[in-house]
């Protein structure tokens, strides 16, 4: 039987999942400290921790690091799941220095990657501009560059795909150590960029190299970017 440790509040989302994993048994944690089994209150020492769930109701409930510092009073927790879309939160070094592995799903592609794209929507419209001279009561025309037919790059990622509904676009970033062009994915992942349904880049390639101190991008040219 492993012990899983997870947010009290977070065990009526995933209690039908659990069914499934009968070696599972769940301690629930409450930010009092309390632990429970089945509703029953129970002792630290009478249960063993080895994995942990850092939930979307853990998070919303700003009790995250508490949660982390239980959770690392447990000396045999060996893996954290995470709901987190990025693992650059404080906790998580304290418990990769402790010897945890940490992992996380892509349930946070899509929200991400409709969050990279309005930004890029706001640099190239030149939304801030528009903005003041709405606030100044101005008429003011913005000059910006459209995006229809550029080339795309993302670099340091390790798996990011998405294919255009209209057939006119694609994207592709992979973790192979290359920096060579890549060609349009057929399998792409479950990532669904704004951009698919818009269909705002005809033509896009994608770049990937890993982001170190000794490694320069094999491609760097206007023209190379553009693509055959």
């Amino acid at each position: 039987m492993t012990d899983l440790l997870i947010f009290e509040e977070s065990l009526a989302d995933i209690a039908g999942a659990l069914n499934e994993f009968p070696q599972l048994r769940v301690v629930c944690w409450q930010p009092d400290g309390q632990l429970t089994v089945e509703g029953q209150p129970v002792a630290a020492g009478d249960v063993a921790p080895e994995i942990g769930w850092i939930s979307f109701k853990l998070l919303s409930s700003g009790k995250l690091k508490q949660y982390v510092e239980a959770l690392l009073d447990f000396s045999g927790v060996c893996w954290v799941q995470s709901t987190h879309a990025g693992l650059d939160h404080p906790v998580y070094r304290q418990l990769a220095q402790s010897g945890v592995r940490l992992s996380k799903s892509y349930a946070q592609s899509i929200p991400i990657a409709e969050y990279v794209l309005a930004y890029v929507l706001h640099h190239f419209q030149g939304i801030e501009a528009r903005l003041e001279a709405q606030r100044s009561a101005k008429w003011q025309g913005i000059r910006f560059r459209e995006l229809y037919g550029a080339a795309g790059l993302l670099s340091d990622l390790v798996t990011l795909a998405a294919e255009s509904r209209s057939g006119r676009g694609h994207l592709v970033a992979t973790s192979r150590p290359c920096g060579a062009l890549l060609p349009p994915t057929r399998r792409p992942t479950k990532l669904c960029l704004a951009i698919n349904c818009l269909a705002l880049w005809s033509t896009v390639t994608w770049l990937y190299w890993p982001v170190r101190r000794t490694v320069k991008p094999a491609v760097s040219s206007t023209r190379a970017l553009s693509g055959p």
